[in-house]
């Protein structure tokens, strides 16, 4: 029913302060309209009401926000465009269209999805500096329910709704071009960065292979100086490698994203592969390597060349950060239906501050960068690994008493 005629005023001054409140709230521009539609339901003491935008570009109209409708009706509303004769005589009309009763109106649509009870309708179109570009509408149960002063009121509630309309667009276009800006300048990191590897990749070659070559002809007439001199080439070749390799997979894991091709296989046999590659680097630190691996096979559904990196990387790590006389322990488990690979070493260990940035690209703990070599891409890249089996890593230290680092990778582990 119409509102008492002594308490109109009083409820028509309320709504457009609560709506002006609302409109300029600093909250998220879509999230406004709701709030709006409570506040013009409460007011008119109505059954439903809605607000729909129009896109200037395809013409086609969509419900922004609803009170009041079932999942069909906010359908069929969605599928209209404004050639239809009924929404375009809203949106182009200088004035609010009124039905005081549904049921009488033959260019009114929606019969099918509207329910029996809803009779009378108002809307408003929202208007945008001189060009429609919405419209906002009430329904009621009661026949003949709304009048002139009814639409007057809903008027001015559009203005508001328009205004916020106006803000949603501006901030979606600002998002829009921010995220086009940080797309392009992340495509143009990506391309420079695998340009840069692949250019180090060619000339590293020739010199890894240049080295080995020298180094048989050297052994013929061994010198000590000379042999001296050959090791540390290739040991720089291999290490400027290893950084290559790591800025390839970066640069590949934000271009398509690491690729994964999982296969039954031995995990022993794995760790057993690495351990031999490494077991020369800690020999030449004079540390001691000890491995913990059972000797029946671990069989598990995995990237056996993806498992191999992350070994990998946490191993070298452990050699690379433990002093001359020290003790690397691995250990690999089978633990209920995981596989549980724990890699310990005897190094200074890391502070708690610095443990929840370790697995961040680039990041190096301060006081390790200039005491070794490396981009800070390893344990990130071998976080990404493992995440991708639907494994979880993480790192136990304290400082002085070293480090232990530990991943779980379920057994039967299958593509999503």
């Amino acid at each position: 029913m119409p509102v008492p005629k002594q308490s109109e005023n009083d409820t028509r001054l309320t709504l457009l302060e609560h709506i002006a409140a609302i409109s300029s709230s600093p909250d998220e521009p879509s999230s406004l309209f709701g709030r709006i539609l409570d506040e013009i339901v409460y007011a008119f003491d109505s059954d439903a009401s809605w607000i729909q935008l129009i896109d200037p570009v395809t013409n086609q109209s969509a419900i922004a926000a609803h009170r009041g409708f079932t999942a069909r009706m906010v359908s069929e509303m969605n599928s209209l465009q404004t050639d239809k004769r009924w929404i375009n005589t809203i949106v182009l009309s200088k004035n609010p269209v009124i039905f005081a009763e549904i049921s009488e109106e033959p260019y009114f649509p929606f019969r099918s999805s509207f329910p029996e009870n809803l009779h009378s309708f108002i809307a408003v179109s929202i208007k945008s500096g001189g060009a429609a570009t919405g419209v906002l509408g009430v329904l009621s149960r009661t026949p003949n329910r709304f009048r002139l002063e009814d639409a007057r009121l809903l008027s001015v509630a559009g203005a508001f709704v328009s205004a916020v309309a106006d803000r949603m667009a501006v901030h979606y276009q600002d998002s829009r071009k921010q995220h086009n800006q940080l797309i392009s300048i992340l495509g143009e990191r990506e391309e420079f960065l695998d340009a840069l590897s692949h250019e180090l990749q060619t000339p590293l070659t020739a010199l890894t292979a240049s080295a080995g070559l020298l180094a048989e002809e050297l052994s013929k007439e061994p010198k000590a100086s000379t042999g001296r001199l050959i090791r540390n080439i290739l040991q720089s070749s291999s290490s400027l490698k290893d950084r290559v390799n790591e800025l390839l997979d970066l640069s590949r894991e934000h271009a398509a994203g690491y690729d994964v091709e999982p296969s039954s296989l031995d995990a022993t046999l794995i760790f057993r592969k690495v351990i031999d590659e490494l077991t020369p680097m800690a020999k030449a630190k004079k540390q001691s390597l000890t491995i913990d691996i059972p000797k029946v096979p671990i069989m598990i559904n995995a990237d056996g060349r993806r498992l191999e990196q992350i070994v990998l990387n946490l191993l070298s790590n452990a050699i690379k950060f433990t002093p001359q006389n020290g003790t690397i322990t691995f250990r690999a488990r089978e633990e209920k239906r995981n596989l549980v690979v724990r890699v310990e070493d005897t190094g200074s260990g890391i502070p708690k501050e610095e443990q929840a940035k370790l697995f961040r690209p680039y990041y190096r703990i301060p006081g390790d960068r200039y005491r070794y070599s490396g981009l800070g891409l390893g344990l990130a890249i071998t976080k990404q690994l493992v995440e991708l089996h639907n494994g979880k890593i993480w790192v136990e230290s304290e400082q002085g008493n070293g480090t232990t680092f530990i991943f779980s990778i379920p057994l039967n582990y299958t593509i999503p």
